[in-house]
């Protein structure tokens, strides 16, 4: 026989817990609500915009200018780890936050840009070679300033590409609209060192009115399509450094590096060379990856910017300098001019001088005598981080 004392009982128990379900766990729901914590997640997000410098590229001591580490590279006989004594070095230099080195989120190409044909897709095939092989972006300066931020990995979204130029910034901001639900990040990273003044000549250089009119496309695509924060965003453009110290300093064109199969200096890297890599020969093999990676890179990595390795055709190389050093100067000082007539209470704009009055040394660059070292992205990296922090103390 049941007894009714015991139903009794458990229908008190039974209202008791319909109050805690229906009073209750909505107040307890309404402090965790999923859209909120959902929202608060899109909007705490720092954003990096940039070049072959924010990615990292080539940073990892390991990748050199040489066929038989490109080979090995990209038939996976070696793997971009780092190691306990690089951990050290970024603790050492003041990023604790950055030595687990767990990877940032990396955007995609934007698909409203999206055009169509073997345009797109060369542009994820080549997102994905340089994620996978060619950039370290946990050493990128970029990386080190976000982490010293008090961001996670899984809220840095890094839309640098390698050889990017200030035009692919609009493309580059729209991929983290994409992946942000077109919330635009606090905090802005935006920096384009010297692929705009790379080419073979001065016609193909970008004019001061093309660079303007990028910048200011920039900043309207900012205010049309993204959406602000509550507390607004904080966009933060860094003065390109000077390119120019990789070919001008004897200290860097001496240092001697791993290239073609021997130990070389930069200086003789650096020659002018039309020709395909040379043939890996370690090898026994001549395998598709090996094809790729010889026919991809030319003799001399001067290719990657022949206005600032050995200067445009038809000038001395003093008198490219003395061109090249003026453009960047215009571009630094529009940056600067853009930055203060436009910054307000929604997007507030600052500009950061200090990089480009940075000293590179040879312990600054990478094998390739034309990328950062992780030393040298350390170095931009504290660079960075003092200004922004004095941008912030004196307003």
């Amino acid at each position: 026989m049941i007894e009714f004392s015991s139903i009794k009982n458990k229908k008190a128990s039974l209202a008791v817990g319909l109050i805690v379900v229906i009073v209750v766990f909505p107040l307890l729901c309404s402090s965790l609500d999923p859209a909120e914590s959902d929202k608060a997640n899109k909007i705490n997000k720092i954003g990096i915009i940039g070049d072959s410098i924010s990615t990292g590229a080539a940073a990892w001591p390991v990748i050199a200018y040489d066929a038989d580490v490109l080979s090995d590279l990209f038939d996976g006989q070696i793997t971009m780890v780092p190691s306990p004594s690089e951990r050290e070095q970024i603790v050492a230099a003041g990023f604790s936050e950055a030595a687990d080195q767990i990877p940032p989120r990396i955007t995609r190409p934007p698909l409203r840009r999206f055009r169509g044909g073997p345009s797109w897709l060369y542009l994820n095939f080549m997102n994905a070679v340089q994620k996978h092989y060619m950039d370290m972006e946990t050493f990128s300066w970029s990386y080190m300033v976000a982490r010293k931020l008090g961001y996670n990995p899984d809220q840095i979204l890094l839309a640098a590409r390698d050889g990017a130029r200030m035009e692919n910034a609009v493309s580059q901001l729209e991929s983290i609209l994409e992946m942000n639900d077109r919330y635009l990040p606090k905090d802005l990273l935006v920096l384009f060192t010297g692929n705009d003044v790379c080419n073979v000549e001065e016609k193909y250089l970008t004019s001061a009115e093309s660079y303007e009119d990028n910048i200011r496309a920039f900043l309207s695509y900012m205010k049309k399509n993204g959406r602000v924060p509550p507390g607004g965003v904080n966009l933060w453009f860094f003065a390109a450094i000077d390119v120019l110290q990789i070919s001008q300093k004897k200290e860097i064109l001496e240092k001697r590096v791993t290239g073609h199969g021997d130990l070389i200096t930069c200086r003789e890297l650096h020659k002018p060379s039309s020709n395909s890599m040379p043939a890996p020969k370690t090898r026994s093999r001549f395998n598709f990856l090996n094809n790729m990676v010889t026919s991809s890179f030319g003799g001399s990595p001067s290719l990657y910017c022949q206005s600032v390795v050995y200067g445009l055709n038809g000038m001395t190389k003093y008198q490219s300098d003395a061109l090249i050093s003026e453009k960047m100067s215009t571009f630094r000082n529009l940056e600067h001019y853009i930055s203060l007539k436009h910054s307000n209470d929604q997007i507030r704009i600052r500009y950061i001088k200090d990089t480009s009055r940075l000293v590179l040394s040879a312990k600054h660059m990478a094998q390739d005598c034309f990328h950062l070292s992780l030393a040298g992205q350390l170095h931009l990296a504290n660079t960075a981080y003092n200004g922004m922090e004095e941008a912030e103390n004196n307003p």
